[in-house]
């Protein structure tokens, strides 16, 4: 900023150049100067000889090992605040009878394409047979509040607040018949919660009443005797879905689960809302030695109720209704997987009746 050298005003008028030099007058003295091109005239004026002391000025003080500390403290809490785990124990104890694990996913609650006669029709089963439980894979609601198209959305025969009540309802009814033994994450009701908030309500619901699987996770199944006796205990590996995937293989990401996360005795996945199941044979010399893995493994890839969906036939296929069902059998080492539970239930009904080789 420019000012008079004569009177320190800064109200200049500008009168052009003399040679190099700006031209002033100024409008308060009338006096005419120039100053050198940008230069400043109170860079040339000697600063006041003051002594300034800051009394009570707060200096910044940081100890990294206290902020360390901090850190750890906060990880524990978050932990201990937050209830998702990679794996979990669940024990059961029978009277020497086996049970069946239902593995269910991609209800998408409050979608108008859901089957929701047939979806109650499974429910009603499993509440009524006392030997059925369930597992739960992702996507129970349909959660649509933000897409590339806008169908999807306005194809949502509830609201999301009304989608969430619904299933708090199916929810606390299963749990309080202890029918639900743990639950994964899916993509509709957690991921796209957390994608636009940053938190999901339905994780918190599950995960504040079963073990409930961030991602990937694993299930370690024991059955005990309730009139005791030797306990067996059988792996589920478990997600919802991943990035290996293929139309052609429907258990190509179990196949990958298996290789490359846990080869548990039940590997289950979701997501394309096909059902199937297959065995799979490997790592027999572990199983000899007895290394609690190996052998016989089953491989499940779940269906959905979401069977009437424009999206669906569009880009993919329709979806299937399908809740494969596994009998984990108490007296020996040994599980078996089935496409339906009424199949796994007439199983169960031939083993109580003295047919266990058939069952078997």
């Amino acid at each position: 900023m420019d000012l008079c050298p004569h009177c320190q005003s800064s109200n200049l008028h500008n009168k052009g150049k003399r040679g190099k030099k700006k031209r002033y007058q100024c409008r308060d003295c009338g006096k005419y100067f120039s100053l050198p091109n940008n230069k400043c005239i109170i860079e040339d004026t000697p600063l006041p000889d003051l002594k300034i002391d800051f009394l009570d000025k707060n200096v910044p003080e940081f100890n990294t090992q206290e902020w360390f500390d901090l850190i750890e403290h906060y990880q524990g809490l978050d932990k201990k605040a937050g209830g998702s785990q990679d794996s979990a124990k669940i024990r059961i104890e029978v009277d020497n009878h086996p049970i069946a694990v239902m593995y269910s996913a991609d209800w998408h609650l409050g979608s108008l394409a859901v089957d929701y006669q047939s979806f109650r029709d499974h429910l009603s089963f499993l509440i009524n047979n006392n030997r059925f439980m369930m597992a739960l894979v992702g996507d129970l609601i349909e959660n649509f509040v933000q897409f590339k198209t806008k169908a999807p959305i306005f194809a949502q025969i509830i609201p999301k607040e009304r989608q969430e009540q619904l299933l708090k309802g199916v929810f606390n009814e299963l749990t309080g018949k202890r029918k639900l033994l743990f639950a994964a994450s899916g993509n509709h009701d957690i991921e796209f919660d957390e994608r636009l908030m940053g938190y999901s309500p339905i994780k918190r619901l599950l995960q504040e009443q079963i073990p409930f699987f961030r991602g990937q996770g694993v299930a370690q199944i024991i059955i005990a005797n309730e009139k005791g006796g030797k306990e067996v205990s059988f792996t589920n590996a478990v997600t919802h879905k991943s990035r290996f995937n293929s139309f052609l293989n429907q258990h190509h990401t179990n196949q990958r689960l298996y290789q490359l996360f846990f080869p548990g005795d039940v590997v289950v996945s979701a997501h394309l809302h096909t059902p199937a199941i297959s065995n799979h044979i490997h790592y027999i010399d572990a199983e000899r030695m007895g290394l609690g893995f190996g052998g016989r493994s089953w491989f499940i890839r779940t269906g959905t109720f979401k069977t009437d969906d424009t999206h669906s036939q569009r880009y993919f296929k329709q979806g299937r209704i399908g809740i494969p069902t596994v009998v984990y059998f108490p007296d020996k080492r040994q599980c078996k997987a089935y496409e339906t539970p009424y199949e796994a239930d007439a199983v169960m009904q031939a083993w109580e009746n003295g047919y266990k080789e058939v069952a078997e």
